[in-house]
């Protein structure tokens, strides 16, 4: 999937206290959650959206732990 804002490819992060997570434009969450949901992953998503810089609203979709970074980014890169 390409990211809306930055039009580049979304990724799952696996660097910092809070990895492995996805950062997603708002307007792509729920197609996020509906891919994520339909390969039985868990998740939990974050209270808050945020935006930086005037930017449009991400949220921070936080995976479980010891979730696959490379199947979760696989399932992420064959939603159209």
């Amino acid at each position: 999937m390409i990211d809306a804002v930055t039009q580049k490819r979304l990724c799952v992060s696996t660097e910092g206290a809070f990895a492995p997570f996805v950062v997603v434009p708002l307007n792509q969450l729920d197609t996020v959650l509906a891919a994520l949901d339909a390969n039985k992953l868990s998740y939990r998503l974050d209270d808050e959206v945020m935006s930086v810089d005037g930017k449009p609203e991400v949220a921070f979709v936080n995976l479980e732990r010891g979730s696959d970074p490379v199947s979760v980014q696989r399932i992420l890169d064959n939603i159209p």
